[in-house]
C-alpha cells in the first residue's frame, strides 16, 4: 500500500510539473518506473487483490502493441490499457462553430483499441491466444487514459460518457478517463482501500510475471 502512495505522489507531481504530457516522453516512462501504479490501474476493471501479469508496451501477437497490462491469469481477467498525449485538447479540438469536435488523438486511441479487438477475437481459438492469456473465456477491461481536465467541459464530458456506454467494441465498453481522472479516482480507491480491504498490489513472488519493454515481434508475457 505504501509503494502505491508513493508512486501516486510521483505521479501527481508529474500532472502538476506539465500541463502537457508526452505518451513517449513522459507516460509510458512514467508506468516503467512505477509499476504499482500501473498494477492499480486493474482497479478499472473487477476488484483483483493480486496482479501476476504485469506489461508495459506488451507486444500481441506479434502485430500490435499495448501500452499497459495488467490482469490476473488465474482468474482470467485483464486490463489492457491505452494511453495518449496528455495535452488539453487529446480529446476534444476547437472549431469555428459553437460546439467542440473529436480531437484526431482520440479517434486515433479509439482506433487502437479497436484493432486490438479485433485482433483478439481473430486469435482467439488459437494456441497462441491461450499462451498469452490463459484458457478461455478471459474477460477483458478497456481503458483510454489521454487528455488534461483543462480541456474538457461539463457538457464534452456528457458527450464522452454517452459515446462510451453507447459506442462498445464487440461488447465491451470503452472506459475513457483523462489523466487527471486517473489521480482522482485512484486516490480515492486507495483511501477506500486502507479502510476496508487489502488494494490491488504488485506482490513480490516467484510466480509474477513482470514483463520487460518488448517489441511487436516478441512474446506477449515473458518471464
Amino acid at each position: 500500500m505504501a509503494r502505491c502512495a508513493a508512486d501516486l505522489d510521483d505521479f501527481e507531481r508529474l500532472l502538476a510539473a506539465k500541463t502537457h504530457l508526452s505518451e513517449q516522453v513522459d507516460i509510458l516512462p512514467f508506468f516503467r518506473e512505477h509499476p504499482h501504479l500501473a498494477a492499480f490501474l486493474r482497479t478499472y476493471a473487477h476488484m483483483v487483490n493480486i496482479v501476476d501479469r504485469l506489461g508495459v508496451e506488451v507486444g500481441l501477437f506479434g502485430q500490435v502493441v499495448v501500452d499497459v497490462v495488467a490482469g490476473n491469469r488465474g482468474k482470467k481477467f485483464y486490463c489492457l490499457i491505452e494511453c495518449e498525449h496528455g495535452f488539453p485538447n487529446s480529446i476534444f479540438a476547437n472549431r469555428t462553430r459553437h460546439t467542440t469536435t473529436w480531437a484526431s488523438r482520440y479517434e486515433a486511441g479509439i482506433s487502437q483499441i479497436v484493432d486490438w479487438m479485433w485482433l483478439l477475437d481473430d486469435q482467439e481459438h488459437s494456441l497462441a491466444f491461450e499462451d498469452m492469456f490463459g484458457p478461455r473465456p478471459v474477460e477483458l477491461t478497456l481503458l483510454l487514459v489521454i487528455g488534461r481536465d483543462s480541456g474538457v467541459s461539463d457538457s464534452d464530458r456528457r458527450r464522452l460518457e454517452w459515446r462510451s456506454q453507447r459506442m462498445p467494441v464487440n461488447s465491451h465498453r470503452i472506459h475513457v478517463v483523462t489523466f487527471d481522472d486517473v489521480l482522482r479516482d485512484l486516490r480515492d480507491r486507495l483511501d477506500d482501500f486502507r479502510t476496508y480491504a487489502t488494494p490491488p498490489q504488485l506482490v513480490e513472488r516467484a510466480d509474477v510475471v513482470v514483463l520487460r519493454h518488448v517489441t511487436q515481434a516478441q512474446p506477449f508475457f515473458t518471464g
